[in-house]
């Protein structure tokens, strides 16, 4: 093949080689390969390359043998099934012209029909054996013993190991063992539960230390002889190609994958079956296999049993990849009930080696084909337990599906209704429960400067600590201030933590960005001192005057106070101007108190002052709102937002004074005469001759205004 790949010529130079013609110490020629060469690395891929686009040029006019080309081609081997012998007939015919086209000549068919191979030019008696051991039909197809006179596959034990080691007349090295496993093609698995004992064998071998020289011990050799009474039964299998026997291939043909998983202390096992179901025609028919060794770490047999379950789902997808055969439902069949609690249950609770495993299964099948089967009625059983010797008859589990779906679905075991939880292999939550030793306890002291000191004591031998492990000089000497006002606030800090726990747990959530729905219980002693976390203040550094630092500072400075700003009037002055029902009961505002407006839009160090002039009462007697007189306008404020100062008239009502002379007041802040007019608020009055309610006297006013300035 090839060499009907032709190179283009500005890369033939790199197949150069020189050529003397057989003749010493001539001057050799210099050649080139002009198409592809046998022992350069690209000549596979570049074959199958052009294979394929020769392929894709007759797409369209034959699609079902370009498809047969580029998918049922292994190198230049062709292997295609369909289902009547004219079907075969036109799609070798096809595929044979398209490689014609591309300078490729296929020859040497075989088929399990004479007709088909009439039709190809070709004749059973001249068809090649590819081993010498091969008798009359039987060749070697892919690494696979097929007869093509009874489509069946066989097995052919392996040559290259002398007789007697096969006899059981000698014992075998390390070395031979692992020969004669790995001299056993089988890539369907057909032969997977009879290997799994050598593989168990070999694991066993491994761990004993012996060289690779080296015999293995009478207990592993009497092992050995067992698997080779076993073994050399194997050239008497004989397995169908075909999966349908007695089923059509018509669409009213029910399909179904089954996968049955199992594992063992030696290992896992899965092996899938196809099951054809036509009116009262029931028939099976075997897959594929697969086994693995369970670690040389010891694991748990629910492990092991999930592990089992993976290797399930990842066959029946491949299965599922490579069959053309439509199949119209899957079943999993296992007989650990661990595995079906952790897979109907949420698998983030249990342990990470499962919960990934379970996540795959579940991302690869669905929950509702999982079932549960004995561990008597399990195929896959065979491949993880000897209990004894396999059998390769007609009757074996594992090759033949003797076993319960040969029957109707209603004679199949039962389905779980309840599964149930486990707690295997469930996360464990362990908890944590610290208990300390109280060093400083405030009443073993008389006296605040006692404790005050020992406290400066025990911090300092706390810190001296520290400093010896990373080699810092110790704290001896008298007690510093600083060291006194650190000790004064951690006991301040004691206090706190012992008396405002829940408090102090609000603050610090409400601290981390989530200040919504977190606030201070009104049953809390501070709730009306709106209290804060005060994380310690910034710490001294070297003074710099230069005038970078200078305008930074000044910056700082200006923002800090109007931080200091915000929260004095939200937070301090409305404790001052509380009036509400929540708290004690207060004194309502009355007209004649001097107040402070608590706005929070006035600019720093705005402190409008002025007297009470009217109040509006609620329905309940609560006083909800005021008029406010300052020396500049009216303001008609919440009671809420005004705090009244201890000056001024505290105790009954102000003397009556006049209306604005040349006038009357029609509004709050707006003084009406025949010639000009103030305005300063809101209208509120409307009757020309009232006088106004609570006016205050000039003595008062002038009060207003000074206490205003």
């Amino acid at each position: 093949m090839f060499h009907q790949v032709r190179v283009h010529p500005d890369d033939q130079h790199c197949q150069r080689f020189l050529w003397n013609n057989g003749a010493p110490g001539s001057t050799p020629s210099v050649y080139v390969m002009q198409v592809m060469t046998f022992g350069a690395s690209c000549s596979p891929s570049c074959a199958q390359f052009v294979k394929n686009i020769n392929a894709e040029r007759f797409a369209e006019d034959s699609p079902a043998a370009a498809k047969a080309i580029i998918n049922d081609h292994y190198v230049d081997d062709m292997l295609s099934s369909v289902e009547t012998e004219q079907e075969a007939i036109k799609l070798a015919s096809s595929v044979r012209d398209i490689h014609g086209q591309g300078g490729f000549e296929i020859r040497g068919w075989r088929s399990n029909s004479k007709a088909v191979l009439a039709a190809l030019n070709s004749q059973e008696c001249e068809d090649k054996n590819l081993s010498e051991a091969s008798q009359f039909s039987t060749e070697k197809v892919l690494g696979m013993w097929w007869d093509s006179s009874t489509d069946t596959f066989t097995f052919r034990l392996p040559t290259k190991p002398d007789k007697d080691l096969l006899n059981g007349l000698r014992v075998p090295t390390k070395k031979e063992v692992v020969r004669v496993l790995m001299s056993i093609f089988d890539p369907l698995g057909l032969l997977a539960n009879v290997l799994m004992f050598l593989k168990v064998l070999i694991q066993e071998i491994w761990r004993s230390g012996i060289g690779w020289n080296a015999t293995i011990t009478p207990e592993q050799y009497e092992k050995w002889l067992v698997w080779l009474k076993v073994i050399e039964k194997v050239e008497a299998v004989s397995i169908p190609r075909c999966y349908r026997q007695i089923t059509s291939s018509s669409s009213k043909t029910n399909v179904q994958l089954h996968t049955f998983v199992d594992a063992s202390t030696n290992g896992c096992a899965t092996v899938a079956f196809l099951r054809f179901e036509e009116e009262d025609r029931i028939e099976c028919a075997f897959v594929a296999g697969k086994t693995r060794v369970a670690p040389n770490k010891l694991t748990s047999i629910p492990r092991l049993e999930i592990d089992a379950g993976t290797m399930g789902v990842r066959l029946a997808q491949k299965i599922m990849e490579g069959l053309r055969i439509v199949i119209h439902q899957r079943f999993f069949w296992t007989d650990a009930r661990d595995v079906l609690c952790w897979l109907h249950a949420d698998h983030r609770n249990y342990s990470q080696f499962v919960g990934f495993r379970v996540a795959e299964i579940l991302e690869k099948s669905n929950l509702a084909e999982w079932n549960y089967c004995p561990s008597k009625l399990n195929p896959a059983d065979d491949g993880t337990k000897w209990t004894k010797i396999p059998d390769l008859s007609e009757k074996s589990r594992w090759l033949h599906v003797i076993c319960f779906i040969q029957q109707k679905m209603s004679e199949w075991p039962n389905k779980l209704i309840h599964i149930g939880t486990t707690t295997t292999e469930l996360k464990h939550s362990v908890g944590v429960h610290c208990v300390t030793a109280q060093v400083i306890n405030p009443e073993e002291f008389s006296t605040w400067k006692r404790l005050l000191r020992y406290t400066v004591h025990c911090k300092r031998y706390v810190r001296n600590l520290k400093e010896t492990t990373s080699n810092r000089p110790r704290t001896t000497g008298e007690i510093t201030q600083e060291e006194l006002l650190a000790a004064e606030a951690y006991l301040h800090r004691l206090a706190q933590e012992a008396e405002y726990i829940e408090e102090i747990a609000i603050l610090i959530k409400a601290g981390k960005g989530n200040p919504n729905g977190l606030q201070i219980p009104k049953g809390s002693p501070i709730f009306k001192l709106s209290p804060y976390l005060d994380h310690g203040s910034k710490p001294l550094v070297a003074f710099d005057n230069g005038h970078t630092a200078l305008r930074n500072n000044w910056k700082a400075s200006q923002i800090y106070a109007n931080l200091f700003w915000k929260k004095w009037v939200k937070e301090y002055l409305p404790t001052i101007c509380r009036r509400t029902k929540w708290h004690q009961p207060v004194k309502p505002i009355q007209v004649g108190d001097v107040v402070v407006i608590a706005d929070p839009d006035h600019p720093r160090n705005s402190w409008p002052m002025g007297r009470v002039v009217s109040t509006n009462t609620s329905k309940d007697g609560q006083v909800r709102s005021a008029v406010v007189r300052t020396s500049e306008r009216f303001y008609e404020r919440p009671a809420v937002k005004l705090a009244v100062l201890d000056v001024g008239v505290n105790e009954g009502k102000l003397p009556q004074v006049p209306s604005v002379p040349g006038g009357n007041v029609t509004s709050l802040g707006r003084a009406t005469d025949d010639n000009n007019t103030s305005e300063a608020g809101t209208s509120r009055m409307n009757d020309s001759k009232a006088e106004p309610r609570n006016a205050a006297t000039p003595e008062a006013r002038e009060g207003i205004d000074e206490q205003a300035v």
